[in-house]
């Protein structure tokens, strides 16, 4: 898992040069950010900007397969 190497910092210890990938739930004090070294002129570190920036292609795979398993949550297979 990508989140066990990073630095878990805070948004006031964000810089320009630190991955921006947020983790957890903004409202709660469990809220961090990557903090790895980001890549040269993307906000993320490698392994961030490997979830990020994907083929257009794995995107939208990504999507339908997502769309499809939320109707399928809609159906009720018991009725």
């Amino acid at each position: 898992e990508i989140e066990k190497n990073a630095k878990k910092i805070s948004l006031l210890e964000l810089t320009e040069r630190t991955c921006k990938w947020p983790v957890g739930d903004p409202a709660t004090e469990d809220f961090w950010f990557c903090g790895l070294p980001s890549q040269a002129g993307k906000p993320y570190c490698e392994a961030h900007v490997g979830v990020a920036f994907q083929p257009m292609i794995k995107g939208v795979i990504g999507a339908n397969k997502l769309l499809l398993k939320f109707e399928l949550d809609k159906i009720n297979f018991n009725s």
